[in-house]
């Protein structure tokens, strides 16, 4: 059961005519689809990504230098294998590259060689702690109709933790507090006569261990100050701000709640829904996916605000032929390490057009197609 919100829409995105840097176009004959969000480099010098071959059995982790049409360097192919790979992806501090491929964790070295298996299990996701030490697995469906649980793996490896649970209760991961060492999980029962959802609610608890407790007690800085139907926190690097999702009946607001203060600043415009939140390294910008239209014809907008709701930016408007889209509401746009830049994955020529990475400045200026 997702308590956080997730919007599996296709949230797709085509670059104008002229903005994105002329540089050609990809090479026809290579048909493998990218299958995976693509992440920098922790120095920011290059980015990886996955694909899947044109069967479907066979998957590859390319890397590529950060610059207009690189050219790609496959560090591992697999052998024929079931099941898809190889969202989300990403890469460590520690030179490893993370991805699931067919709902097991790995763990690649960078720079090449064999992956290693971090978790085995019916494992549709995962989520890495700020501090890139801990990960935190869903073992279950993550479908809403059934179960899961939750599972610690150390990326140096070793054996998981599970986290232990009641019978026919689902809890799943939403986010770390920012120093990385206490998890942040949604829990609720679930009735299996009647399929439906009870007790929902957010708990903490320490990822070496320990017993969960409700979130607002959990001492995490700022905790307190979430109310209900705010859903699925995202702290700041510097732990002074949480950006939420304040539900409505009739829409959903991107917010942001001062730690300290508990002051509460709505960031995306009153007709503008956000999802796909993602914090700048210097905790000062929040990158967003943001709703122009909805409907048959619905188009999604990059767009970067401050914390206290000031400076929006829209890297395009509505009626532009810009679609974007993100593999799923994990992998919202990847900030560079020094924050300067955004790398997202965009479809040009329209929404059948092959998928491709983009990276744009942070001040929205320079589009330039990677791959």
């Amino acid at each position: 059961m997702k308590t956080a919100i997730r919007f599996n829409v296709a949230l797709l995105l085509v670059v104008l005519a002229g903005v994105l840097t002329k540089v050609g176009s990809a090479n026809s004959a290579d048909s493998w689809t990218i299958s995976s969000n693509p992440v920098w480099s922790p120095d920011g010098t290059s980015v990886a990504w996955g694909e899947v071959s044109p069967a479907g059995n066979r998957y590859r982790i390319e890397i590529a230098a950060a610059a207009a049409m690189s050219t790609p360097r496959t560090i591992y192919s697999s052998k024929p294998f079931p099941g898809g790979c190889c969202d989300p992806l990403t890469w460590t501090r520690s030179g490893r590259i993370l991805y699931i491929a067919n709902f097991t964790l790995f763990s690649l070295p960078a720079t090449g060689g064999r992956p290693r298996v971090l978790f085995r299990g019916s494992t549709p996701e995962y989520i890495l702690s700020p501090n890139q030490e801990t990960v935190v697995v869903v073992d279950g469906c993550d479908c809403g109709h059934d179960t899961d649980t939750i599972a610690f793996v150390n990326v140096r490896g070793g054996a998981p933790q599970e986290l232990p649970s009641s019978r026919n209760v689902s809890d799943d991961p939403v986010t770390f507090s920012p120093d990385g060492t206490e998890l942040v999980f949604s829990s609720a029962t679930l009735n299996r006569t009647t399929s439906t959802w009870s007790h929902v609610r957010l708990m903490a608890v320490h990822v070496g261990g320990g017993t969960p407790v409700a979130l607002a007690e959990s001492g995490i800085i700022g905790a307190r100050f979430l109310r209900e139907h705010m859903t699925s926190p995202v702290w700041s690097p510097d732990g002074n701000r949480v950006a939420a999702w304040l539900q409505t009946t009739s829409t959903v607001r991107l917010v942001t709640i001062d730690t300290r203060s508990g002051r509460t600043t709505i960031a995306a415009p009153p007709e503008t829904q956000a999802w796909a939140v993602s914090w700048s390294p210097t905790s000062s910008r929040l990158a967003y996916a943001a709703t122009l239209r909805l409907g048959d014809h619905a188009q999604q907008a990059l767009a970067t605000v401050s914390p206290n709701g000031t400076n929006r930016k829209l890297f395009w408007n509505r009626g532009s032929h810009l679609y974007y889209e993100t593999e799923s509401s994990r992998e919202p746009p990847a900030w560079s390490p020094d924050g300067s830049k955004l790398l997202f994955l965009a479809r040009t020529g329209g929404d059948g057009g092959p998928l491709e990475i983009l990276s744009v400045g942070a001040n929205g200026t320079g589009f330039t197609r990677i791959h």
